[in-house]
């Protein structure tokens, strides 16, 4: 009888933990969470031992805009560097990165990411747009 109640109890710890993963997953990649519910979704993928290099870089991506709307720029920079690194022909990060290093006023850098992202995906409206803003050609 007790071999059967731990069993039991195993197995509701363990589809406890599945269903706090989705809805780890659905804070990072589902529209709608706070900034506070994406980081900790996300992060939470980041630090799993579960996850491909392409989700990873997903994560990293979704987390990174989460601290950018928090302001959160240099965290917001690192996380787009992470998503990059795992990922590099991924424009959306280079994109994100450009436009907070625009916004720390690192234009020579922003420039440099929006060319990237442009490279990868020359029909993205955003780095053109970026490009335009600072001054400087495609």
């Amino acid at each position: 009888m007790r071999g059967r109640l731990t069993g039991l109890a195993l197995a509701l710890a363990a589809t406890a933990a599945l269903a706090q993963t989705q809805q780890q997953r659905d804070w990072c990649f589902a529209p709608g969470p706070t900034n506070g519910q994406a980081i900790e979704g996300c992060t939470a993928l980041i630090e799993s031992a579960r996850e491909t290099s392409a989700s990873k870089a997903a994560a990293y991506h979704h987390r990174g805009f989460a601290y950018e709307r928090e302001g959160w720029l240099a965290w917001a920079i690192a996380d787009y560097t992470a998503a990059i690194a795992l990922k590099p022909d991924n424009a959306g990060p280079y994109d994100n990165r450009a436009a907070a290093y625009e916004k720390r006023g690192l234009r020579d850098a922003a420039v440099a990411d929006y060319r990237a992202a442009l490279k990868i995906n020359p029909n993205l409206d955003m780095p053109r747009a970026g490009l335009k803003r600072l001054g400087a050609t495609p």
